[in-house]
């Protein structure tokens, strides 16, 4: 079983109309995610999603058991999302859906499977209704790798 960490806000910034509903209405923008990845889950059953939003939200929510939503509160999603792959007894079942670098490195460094959320949105949304943000695709919010020095700086750092 597949477990899916996705940083959901990450998620909506990289889809235009996802992000121009959110101007518009966050908490609209947020249940019409959680309604693509409900779609997506009847393709895996057996795959479990963890949706993590930053900060409070009323409103959003989907009755599914595959789908669970997490509000960060004064935290940042990209903590939680860190936490739980800390206190994962394994890791090798962990999927995570963001485009933050520094996320991306971290599960790396727990031999986490990653999914950009270009890359996530191109498996969630039908082909034709796929429309990155003009601006997201020639501007990366951070850098895509990990040099080694900085690999091996956060291994010796984690060894703990």
């Amino acid at each position: 079983m597949k477990i899916f960490l996705i940083d959901a806000h990450n998620l909506i910034h990289k889809d235009s109309e996802l992000k121009k509903k959110f101007i518009k209405n966050p908490e609209t923008a947020s249940n019409s995610l959680l309604e693509l990845i409900r779609l997506f889950s009847g393709k895996y059953p057996s795959y479990k999603f963890l949706v993590i939003f930053d900060g409070y939200f009323e409103g959003v929510s989907i009755p599914h058991p595959a789908i669970t939503t997490i509000f960060s509160g004064k935290q940042t999603a990209d903590t939680i999302i860190k936490e739980q792959i800390k206190n994962s007894l394994t890791t090798k079942n962990i999927v995570v859906v963001s485009s933050d670098a520094e996320v991306l490195s971290y599960s790396k460094i727990y031999s986490c499977e990653l999914y950009t959320s270009e890359e996530f949105l191109l498996l969630i949304k039908p082909i034709e209704e796929i429309r990155i943000s003009p601006k997201e695709q020639t501007k990366n919010e951070k850098p895509n790798y990990t040099s080694k020095k900085d690999m091996e700086f956060f291994k010796n750092l984690f060894k703990g």
